[in-house]
């Protein structure tokens, strides 16, 4: 701004670089501090934020502080001092090799100022056109699902599975051996490591084990092949030849240390009490509802009441009869089936322990554990058999309390494309048994928490911005249309949010009667054009419909398709043909793209809108239908 302004003084006044940069700074001082009041009135309240939250946004508002901060300094400080120095009177006339750019430079610019021009003449028009977008935008932006963080391809991902209870470590060896090598051969994997034992899900046993499976550099997977959905689909194929495997397949959380999976989790709670046996099947129904909608991709809880244990019933009769204590029991199983610690010992500088414990062969079945006998008082031995009986039982192999109710954690991955909110959402309406209910897991919690309190910090941020440009302007009402053009600003966020809704369903089909004989009269030439580029481009697949003459065209980038019927000549067949054209001719996010898109929409009410289904758009005029 400082130089452009020197600039512009020494250009039309005829002053020198350092009479320019004083007059400059004598101009601009005042609009570049309010300027960068009113920014950090935007930002500051966003480190007020509190939270796991909070403490992302903070960073994020401190940073764009500081940085105005010293933008400001520089603005003041140093750029009227290289304006004074640098800068040379600029020439009358500007070289020859500008000349087209000026030349298209005036162009736009003149055509833009007819643009302005016709709407502050029809203030009717611009009231309606400012209020359809104000509508529009807070319609789109309310159904827009949110996420408290979006799924990111971390690079891995991670298979927790398990065989059915009371299968050794060997048999979870040799299925985790004959899953590895299958995941291997997969395209876009590098390598992958198994662990037996344990995973993340269910804890520690012998019948557990945990894949983790490293796919290539970002750089060589760009093709959709080797995407990190394509491989997680290909692993699930995999898995479906392992039926006795159950599994759960997710990917890492979008941020280290916020949560163990990309998927959504909570605890299965028993409110009233219950036992383990009620709540694992409390759990199976609840987790199998979730399982069988169509935004999930897999349910799964970690609670089971299945484990093979060994239950010691004793005789407490028989023991006070002899003397002995359950305590003494207990203590002698400790020492010589488990491992009783006695005490340290050094030895070439270092520190061992001493440990009681039977050796392996010694300990191997019931039998070795009724031959166990019992100090007594007296001292003479007991064998454990008088005492009581030893059984195989099944049971719990960690039992979970959350706030002191008895829980079964539970992990939801959703399926391609849906937000934790909509899981959420989904989670909480559906049924539950009586006596029990969920209650969020970290991350869950966070963001059901932080719903809605950015509306509030963006509310002192409006306030703030507003005062500080009252002040900027010494007027009540010039700063409310500076604020309101904010919203033209975030038309091109609407292009994406309808993308993303399938364009609204079909809440937005309009069929327009009086435009059936509309038709576009240019050349038979110029149509043929665009035909052929859009079905040159190699992302364009050609699928026949039904009918002989319909071919639908399915761009894979934007997710856009339009339906040609006997190159139809409607104004809105062929802004969709070359709306099309200019997405994969030149970038999506171009201005040029995204003016065509725009048409296309402001022109909607020409045509019916079908939706095909929520990534998918037809334009097909009432001629085509």
């Amino acid at each position: 701004v400082v130089v452009e302004n020197c600039q512009s003084l020494m250009l039309r006044e005829g002053l020198s670089a350092k009479e320019a940069a004083k007059k400059s700074m004598s101009q601009i001082t005042g609009a570049i501090i309010a300027t960068t009041l009113v920014t950090l009135a935007c930002y500051l309240p966003l480190a007020f934020y509190s939270g796991m939250v909070g403490m992302m946004y903070v960073q994020f508002a401190v940073t764009m502080c500081v940085a105005l901060c010293f933008s400001t300094v520089v603005a003041l400080v140093l750029s009227p001092v290289l304006c004074a120095y640098l800068l040379k009177p600029p020439r009358e006339t500007p070289a020859r090799i500008f000349a087209p750019f000026n030349w298209t430079l005036d162009r736009f610019r003149r055509g833009y100022l007819r643009f302005v021009l016709f709407f502050i003449r029809h203030a009717v028009i611009t009231i309606l056109l400012f209020a359809a977008f104000a509508a529009a935008l807070w319609f789109v932006s309310g159904k827009v699902p949110t996420a408290f963080l979006p799924k990111e391809d971390r690079g891995y991902v991670s298979l927790n599975a398990r065989l059915s209870e009371g299968q050794s470590m060997e048999r979870a060896i040799a299925v985790s051996d004959a899953i590895y090598e299958r995941i291997r051969q997969i395209p876009g994997v590098v390598s992958c490591t198994q662990r037996c034992g344990s995973n993340g899900l269910w804890g520690s046993g012998e019948n557990l084990f945990t894949i983790f499976t490293r796919l290539e550099h970002w750089d060589n997977r760009k093709t959709e092949e080797k995407s990190i959905d394509t491989v997680m689909e290909r692993i699930r194929e995999v898995l479906k030849d392992f039926p006795q495997v159950d599994y759960s397949l997710t990917q890492p959380a979008a941020i280290k240390g916020l949560g163990g999976s990309a998927g959504v989790g909570f605890n299965f709670c028993s409110i009233e009490g219950c036992e383990p046996e009620e709540l694992l099947a409390a759990a199976d129904a609840f987790v199998q509802d979730l399982s069988t909608n169509a935004l999930v991709t897999a349910a799964k809880h970690g609670f089971t009441c299945s484990t093979p244990q060994l239950e010691l019933k004793l005789d407490r009769r028989k023991i006070d009869i002899l003397g002995l204590t359950p305590k003494t029991v207990f203590a002698t199983l400790q020492n010589q089936l488990a491992s009783y610690y006695v005490n340290d010992f050094n030895i070439k500088g270092g520190v061992y322990q001493v440990k009681l414990q039977n050796d392996p062969d010694f300990r191997i079945g019931i039998a070795d554990i009724e031959a166990v006998h019992i100090p007594t008082e007296s001292g003479s031995t007991v064998p454990l058999a008088s005492l009581g009986t030893v059984e195989y039982v099944g049971g719990t192999r960690e039992t979970m309390s959350y706030n002191k109710m008895l829980a079964a954690w539970c992990d939801v991955t959703p399926a391609l494309g849906v937000s934790s909110s909509d899981i959420m959402r989904l989670i909480e309406r559906t049924p539950k048994p009586k006596g029990f209910d969920i209650e969020w897991g970290p991350v869950q919690s966070q963001e059901k928490e932080n719903e809605g309190r950015l509306a509030i910090l963006m509310a002192f941020a409006l306030v703030f911005a507003y005062l500080f440009l009252v002040a900027q302007y010494e007027s009540w009402t010039i700063p409310i249309s500076v604020m309101l053009s904010v919203l033209f600003a975030r038309i091109p966020s609407l292009d994406d949010c309808c993308t993303t809704l399938g364009y609204l369903g079909d809440n937005l089909r309009t069929t327009a009667e009086n435009y059936q004989d509309y038709r576009f009269t240019r050349s038979q030439e110029f149509l043929n054009i665009f035909l052929l580029l859009t079905r040159k481009l190699e992302t364009i697949s050609l699928t026949v419909l039904t009918t002989e003459h319909h071919i639908l065209a399915h761009s894979s980038n934007d997710n856009i398709a339009f339906l040609c019927h006997r190159q139809c000549f409607c104004l809105v067949c062929l802004l969709a043909r070359i709306n099309l054209a200019m997405q994969e001719l030149i970038l999506p996010s171009t201005l040029i793209a995204r003016l065509f898109k725009l048409g296309l929409y402001l022109l909607c009410p020409v045509a019916t809108t079908r939706i095909l289904n929520i990534n998918t758009l037809r334009f097909t005029c009432l001629h085509c239908l």
